[in-house]
């Protein structure tokens, strides 16, 4: 009998501090999300704003794909793949997409590079590619 109340303990004990290891990494793996003013404060992620969510990223090295989360608190607000990316290991990874509608081309690059995340969405009309629309959006995660 006191044979079963120890394994049962012991049993327990192991579940109780695999969770606390599952818990203790998935929460070291969020990034605290900040909108920047420009390209530059974004590549660097240096002034820049937080914008009092989190993103986690689920990357799949073999099949080139990143799913990027996006967290308010304990509430996800956007799940989503993001589009046509290469990928060296978890934390260093590029997904680029540009889509073209009439005399407005849009250019989305998301990229981890050593752990940090730079997403940058520029809107440029026309022919001049020198200058993004003041409509741009410019991120970071660290």
């Amino acid at each position: 009998m006191r044979l079963i109340s120890i394994k049962t303990s012991v049993f327990f004990i192991v579940v109780l501090i695999a969770l606390f290891l599952v818990l203790y990494i998935f929460k070291n793996s969020e990034l605290k999300y900040h909108k920047c003013k420009d390209n530059i404060s974004a590549q660097n992620c240096s002034d820049c704003e937080y914008t009092g969510q989190t993103m986690r990223f689920l990357v799949d090295k073999e099949r080139n794909t990143v799913l990027q989360k996006i967290w308010i608190k304990t509430n996800l607000v956007d799940s989503n793949y993001l589009d046509s990316c290469i990928v060296s290991n978890k934390n260093n990874w590029i997904c680029k997409q540009e889509d073209v509608f009439k005399d407005l081309t849009t250019t989305t690059q998301n990229k981890m590079i050593d752990g940090v995340f730079i997403g940058i969405q520029e809107y440029i009309r026309g022919s001049d590619f020198h200058k993004p629309l003041d409509i741009s959006s410019y991120w970071c995660a660290k």
